[in-house]
């Protein structure tokens, strides 16, 4: 059975994320700030994923109620209020700054270690508007830290290159509270490649692939993270 961590579980895309796992026989973990409500089954923990120690207190409770960590997705994230950059509060800025890249940044170094360490492992980062181009004014904070963490995703991946470790990318494309979100993994290079639905539990690509809907990017840490 597939073991799942989902940072940011408790709303939106990565409840979604969370609720798609389960329903498809992984075990899954995730975190929030609070954790109120936890689907039957899994296992929610309170971290705050910009605290290394939080990121490792997640990992290690995972491991302990399921044995290791197959697949990581970053989902954790937040934006500023619409509005241009200059007329934003600089701790809104720097909260937006703090979580997306910094917390991401640290999550994934905590995350990669460990992976390394336990001889296997897949890590999903969440992308968003920015990180393909897309400029939208009013949304300058957030935008800026999806473009950069699109980078660091990928510097990442030749990081790992000849590991037993993947790292990818996931562009999430819409989500609700009462179901999953589509998400879709974008490609390194020029080259489209249509997205395609996986099982964490099927055959293919394998039973530590790819969360649900999402297809590998080529060239990202060498196809199929896990």
């Amino acid at each position: 059975m597939t073991v799942v961590v989902v940072t940011g579980g408790t709303r939106g895309i990565g409840q979604g994320l969370v609720r798609a796992f389960a329903a498809q026989g992984a075990s899954v973990a995730f975190c929030g700030r609070t954790v109120a409500e936890v689907p039957e089954g899994t296992l929610g923990v309170t971290a705050d994923v910009t605290n290394r120690a939080d990121v490792r207190k997640l990992w290690d409770a995972t491991v302990d109620r399921f044995g290791r960590v197959d697949i990581w997705v970053n989902n954790a994230g937040m934006s500023t209020g619409r509005a241009p950059l200059w007329q934003l509060p600089p701790d809104e800025i720097d909260q937006v700054v703090y979580l997306n890249l910094r917390g991401t940044l640290h999550a994934s170094a905590v995350v990669l270690d460990a992976m390394l360490t336990q001889g296997h492992g897949a890590l999903w980062n969440m992308e968003g508007l920015g990180s393909n181009g897309q400029i939208v004014p009013g949304l300058t904070a957030y935008g800026a830290t999806k473009r950069a963490l699109t980078y660091a995703t990928l510097a990442m991946a030749k990081e790992l290159k000849d590991t037993p470790v993947k790292v990818a990318l996931l562009s999430p494309a819409w989500s609700s509270p009462t179901c999953s979100p589509t998400t879709t993994t974008r490609p390194s290079s020029r080259r489209r490649r249509r997205s395609s639905t996986s099982s964490p539990t099927g055959s293919r690509p394998s039973p530590r692939g790819s969360p649900p809907g999402c297809s590998p990017a080529p060239g990202t840490a060498g196809g199929w993270p896990g």
